[in-house]
């Protein structure tokens, strides 16, 4: 457990100085059975321009996102957002509305 413990902390300080770099935070978001990105291509959807997905944990893999990549329920998004960026996408993606502006 303690080699484990340590391998998080170095992934939480990777991670931490890789936002510090590019100045945007990597969040994930899980598709739920009602989130309104579900049944939709990446294509298809009106994400905030300043939000890039990375990549999708679909099932125990990795997806590399395309536009023609379809979003099923019970996948995992994840993404690099701004500063404060995160319920904006969050709205996107789960509530299929515009998020707050700016």
């Amino acid at each position: 457990h303690a080699l484990l413990d340590q391998h998080a902390r170095l992934q939480r300080m990777e991670k931490l100085q890789l936002e510090h770099a590019i100045g945007t935070h990597l969040v994930e978001i899980e598709l739920d059975d009602h989130a309104a990105a579900v049944g939709k291509s990446l294509k298809e959807l009106s994400l905030p321009p300043d939000s890039l997905i990375i990549s999708i944990r679909r099932g125990g893999r990795v997806v590399v996102p395309r536009g023609d990549t379809h979003l099923p329920a019970g996948d995992l998004a994840v993404a690099f957002v701004p500063e404060g960026g995160e319920e904006n996408l969050r709205e996107y993606l789960l509530k299929g509305g515009n998020g707050r502006e700016g």
